[in-house]
């Protein structure tokens, strides 16, 4: 897998993003909480959300995009893991995990994997989001690193079946969710 994120897969998709300071703000998450955002590819919200106050960490599998990021920062705040193997983060280092737009790129047993690392390293509450079959299909459908394809309610399901977390919030789009971890 590591091989298909590297600089074409970078130029190609990084301007396709989320915006994380939307998911503090919706869910009036406090600047006290310590935060992970994985994927962070180069690093740019992190940056933007540690300027405003936020006390935020990234990761991401892609050391090409990790490399974009300014060097001084990236060693401090960044991080290059695997999601389904975080080896460098300790158990309930996070008061929050943000994980968008990166368990679709996964099979069925690897996003338990990862939902299963995402429940170890946060001590609170964790942010998934996807990009489902129902509501965007076309997005799904044209990255050819997509892997799992399940509709929203496929992907509840899932998420809910690991015992790892509870509900909190899906959100009125349909791709995301606010999971309480369940120690």
């Amino acid at each position: 897998m590591q091989q298909e994120y590297g600089k074409e897969y970078y130029e190609r998709y990084h301007g396709i993003s989320y915006n994380p300071i939307r998911v503090v703000k919706r869910y009036k998450i406090p600047k006290s909480f310590k935060i992970l955002l994985i994927p962070c590819g180069d690093g740019k919200y992190v940056v933007n959300m540690r300027k405003r106050g936020w006390n935020i960490f990234g990761a991401d599998i892609n050391e090409y995009a990790l490399s974009q990021c300014e060097h001084k920062f990236r060693i401090k705040y960044l991080l290059r893991q695997d999601i389904r193997n975080m080896n460098l983060i300790e158990s309930n280092s996070f008061d929050l995990v943000i994980c968008r737009y990166l368990l679709e790129h996964f099979i069925k047993e690897d996003i338990i994997k990862a939902l299963s690392e995402l429940h170890r390293v946060s001590r609170n509450l964790v942010y998934v989001g996807v990009t489902t079959a129902d509501v965007k299909p076309h997005n799904l459908y044209n990255d050819p690193t997509h892997k799992f394809f399940a509709t929203f309610s496929e992907w509840t399901n899932l998420i809910l079946e690991t015992n790892l977390f509870s509900l909190i919030k899906k959100n009125r789009q349909k791709e995301e969710w606010l999971l309480k971890v369940i120690k």
